[in-house]
């Protein structure tokens, strides 16, 4: 079985498993609600740690001009759904931050071209506890499936040459968020992914969440 199978079926049988062992905690029937009450969705944009981007060493000698061009914000799309009023589980899709780097020679010719992309879909659980003045802290956890695509020519090569990156790893994620109507609330959240392949990658999102 290859990464590509494995890394959705570890990351079907986490989000399964979560929902099982999210079921434990639903025991707080003081709060009854519609079933479609229980359905949240957020859009976030995140800044990412440096570590993400693209890593160059050094110029190539005969490098005339070069250009590099980064992604200041990446977007994060969730879906969530509250077992109890403390307790949720979301799913969400991160697309991680893009990185591209070209040098060229006097002529124009490509002396080097590298480029990065990652993206991230995560299943978590998470706890809420209530404080003053509207405001919610939450702790999440859960696993991530993540993705990175490398390429990179140099003038040696006929071709850009691609790889990818892909593995299955904890996520966790603390953040703070403020109610602002009783369906709409905005907020700040730190997530760390906890990776094998590619240290440690960090990311601060500012989010928008409704409630449906």
């Amino acid at each position: 079985m290859g990464m590509r199978t494995r890394i959705p079926l570890a990351l079907a049988s986490a989000t399964i498993l979560m929902w099982l062992c999210a079921s434990v905690f639903a025991t707080d029937s003081s709060e009854k609600t519609d079933l479609l009450d229980r359905w949240w969705m957020s859009f976030e944009e995140s800044i990412f740690s440096d570590n993400t981007g693209l890593i160059l060493v050094n110029l190539p000698r005969e490098t005339k001009s070069y250009t590099k061009e980064d992604s200041i914000l990446s977007p994060k799309f969730a879906l969530g759904y509250r077992i109890t009023p403390k307790w949720s589980v979301e799913l969400n899709w991160q697309f991680g931050p893009k990185e591209s780097f070209l040098a060229t020679k006097n002529n124009g010719e490509t002396l080097l071209y590298a480029s990065v992309e990652s993206r991230f879909l995560s299943a978590l659980i998470s706890r809420e506890y209530s404080l003053p003045q509207n405001f919610t802290f939450e702790a999440k956890a859960g696993v991530t499936s993540s993705f990175f695509e490398n390429r990179i020519k140099t003038d040696r090569s006929a071709s850009v040459r691609r790889w990818t990156i892909e593995e299955t790893s904890p996520v966790a994620a603390l953040g703070i968020r403020r109610e602002m109507t009783p369906k709409l609330s905005a907020g700040v959240e730190f997530s760390s992914y906890f990776l094998d392949q590619v240290e440690l990658v960090s990311a601060t999102s500012f989010n928008l969440r409704y409630n449906f």
